[in-house]
């Protein structure tokens, strides 16, 4: 994005200040870590009783009251990784500076059998599944002290903690984990959905939205009319976890177990009329915001409006339909600027004919002017998005 300058006309949205918008943009500083907190105890894949643990990410010398929770669980095939992972504590760390209490939560890893099937992963899943059930619970029952608006709950997570988030949200009955094993006793044995730990008994594991950062889900189908959102992020040449519908494997073993990716998830979640969203990395693999700034910014510019919008606030005032954007001059050769119909918050993605995004912005206004001298010259498409709605527009770079 190093090429191009945005000048833009601001305009007013809820909950402004001098540093932008709070929930939308970063308006803290610094973030008060609280780490370590016990918010529960579980028998693991070793048959061990395991105090369960995980760290809390607050926007420092915060005096909101109420504030919107994300719970984020990392990566590692359900045997390896941690809490405070670097795959997924920069996105704590950035929404907490957004407003947003975090949570990084430990939850039990490992197999209880090997050679690895599909019945002692999907036990691993599982286990993962009810520890974050468990921490939402957890933070039900806490939340006065944390401040927590129990009405926006949200789960994230990255690559194994994503599978697992996809499951907390749309996995509900016994009679939907038999479509991919018949077996439902894996379940029931490990205590149901809602059991194998004793976190917050009696308080609900409902949540609001899922952020899914390349996971996949069991079957599609468990997303239904009516259901909480989901944004998504992937990489089109995922070789670990797929990116559309395909076979699973675990650290390269064959499961026979086939899986709906993002893309799965994204076109049937916008097909039945759940609100969805996906960016994909073409040409990328597994996690490729892990360790890489660029990308790292990219997701969260991406994800940013759209949990944003998940809270009620309305990213623009109106939809970006057809006629609403305007762009000019076309053809141009240095400056190409946009007319909003409205102020509002708009994302602006820039793609080459192979589909790319060369570049991107995110921001209020009216007004925008891109300076694009250093594109090659050529044909392009820029969409415009605004409260899930999309605008596309070509123009010529002379």
């Amino acid at each position: 994005m190093r090429w191009i300058i945005i000048v833009v006309l601001l305009g007013l949205l809820q909950q402004t200040n001098a540093q932008g918008v709070r929930y939308l943009d970063e308006v803290f500083d610094s973030v008060t870590v609280i780490t370590n907190v016990s918010y529960g105890n579980a028998t693991n894949a070793s048959n061990q009783v395991q105090n369960l643990k995980l760290d809390i990410y607050l926007p420092a010398n915060d005096t909101a009251t109420k504030r919107p929770l994300i719970l984020w669980m990392h990566g590692g095939s359900f045997m390896s990784g941690s809490k405070d992972n670097a795959e997924i504590v920069p996105f704590a760390k950035r929404f907490a500076k957004r407003g947003f209490v975090c949570a990084s939560i430990q939850y039990r890893l490992g197999l209880d059998g090997f050679p690895p099937n599909q019945q002692i992963v999907l036990r691993s899943v599982i286990r993962a599944v009810q520890d974050g059930k468990g921490a939402v619970r957890f933070f039900r029952a806490n939340a006065s002290t944390y401040h927590i608006d129990t009405t926006h709950i949200f789960f994230g997570g990255s690559s194994a903690g994503a599978i697992s988030a996809l499951h907390i949200g749309y996995l509900s009955s016994l009679e939907e984990f038999q479509q991919i094993e018949s077996d439902s006793s894996l379940i029931v044995n490990l205590g149901g959905l809602e059991g194998g730990n004793d976190a917050a008994p009696g308080y609900s594991s409902k949540i609001h939205g899922v952020i899914n950062l390349c996971g996949a889900i069991g079957e599609k189908i468990w997303i239904e009319p009516g259901d909480i959102p989901v944004a998504s992020v992937h990489g089109d040449q995922d070789a670990t976890v797929p990116y559309g519908t395909a076979e699973i494997k675990f650290q390269s073993l064959p499961l026979g177990l086939v899986v709906d990716g993002s893309y799965a998830i994204d076109s049937f979640a916008n097909a039945i009329g759940v609100q969805s969203a996906l960016k994909t990395f073409y040409g990328q693999g597994h996690v490729p915001y892990v360790n890489n700034a660029t990308y790292l910014d990219s997701t969260i510019n991406f994800l940013a409006p759209h949990v944003y919008s998940w809270l009620g606030y309305s990213v623009g005032r109106n939809m970006v339909s057809e006629g609403v954007v305007k762009v000019y001059p076309n053809p141009t050769s240095q400056w190409l600027h946009l007319q909003m119909a409205h102020n509002g918050y708009y994302h602006v993605e820039i793609l080459n004919l192979e589909g790319r995004v060369v570049s991107e912005w995110n921001g209020n206004g009216q007004k925008i002017s891109l300076r694009v001298e250093e594109l090659p010259v050529g044909l392009y498409f820029m969409k415009v998005f605004s409260n899930e709605r999309h605008q596309t527009l070509k123009f010529i770079k002379e």
